[in-house]
């Protein structure tokens, strides 16, 4: 399958349900039908219920494949992949295995989603990456059996220089929050009278 070369990507959000049709979903998001697929023609499908989820039909559907892509037509910048999967086939650990790179670079290694999540359990795995060519490509490679994707959730990265600092708990469950010091001193105020220095600890 070739991508269309009319397609664009239209604002900063493209979600597609892989494998199936449109669709909206609990949020009120819509998800495209399955579209910028190369590389593999095999989807399938499952009726039943998806544990993890609200929206069982975006892990109902599938494309698989030994090895294939999404190549996504978007605006160069930052972006935050969310990769949605669930191992709607298989009944045991080791039965699929994959990797998956975004923009070239190994993403998810040895992906078991069976070992994760068990059978019909919604997995999600977030990636960013930066796009510099319009096009966002994300590989997937069978290790055993077939490579899977139930759907893609594509959208920007807020950027910037002013973020806040990234919060995250260590391997004891404790965070540790950063500080820093902002010190105001001088000579003298309007009265003459000497300036007090504030320091805020934060």
């Amino acid at each position: 399958v070739t991508v269309p070369a009319t397609a664009a990507a239209a604002g900063s959000v493209i979600r597609i349900n892989a494998g199936g049709g449109a669709y909206v979903d609990g949020l009120g998001r819509t998800w495209q039908a399955d579209t910028f697929f190369t590389g593999s023609t095999l989807t399938s499908s499952t009726s039943a219920g998806i544990s993890g989820t609200t929206d069982d039909v975006l892990y109902q559907s599938e494309r698989y494949g030994q090895s294939f892509a999404y190549q996504i037509p978007v605006t160069n910048g930052t972006y935050q992949v969310d990769l949605h999967f669930a191992e709607i086939y298989w009944t045991g650990a080791g039965k699929r295995v994959f990797d998956v790179t975004v923009e070239g670079v190994l993403a998810l290694n040895d992906l078991d989603l069976w070992s994760v999540a068990g059978a019909n359990a919604a997995v999600v795995r977030t990636v960013a990456t930066t796009v510099a060519d319009g096009v966002l490509s994300i590989a997937f490679t069978a290790v055993v059996d077939y490579a899977k994707i139930s759907a893609i959730d594509v959208h920007r990265s807020g950027g910037g220089t002013n973020q806040p600092p990234a919060v995250s708990a260590g391997p004891d469950k404790t965070i540790t929050l950063p500080t820093s010091t902002v010190t105001l001193t001088g000579t003298a105020n309007d009265d003459g009278l000497p300036r007090r220095t504030l320091s805020l600890a934060c």
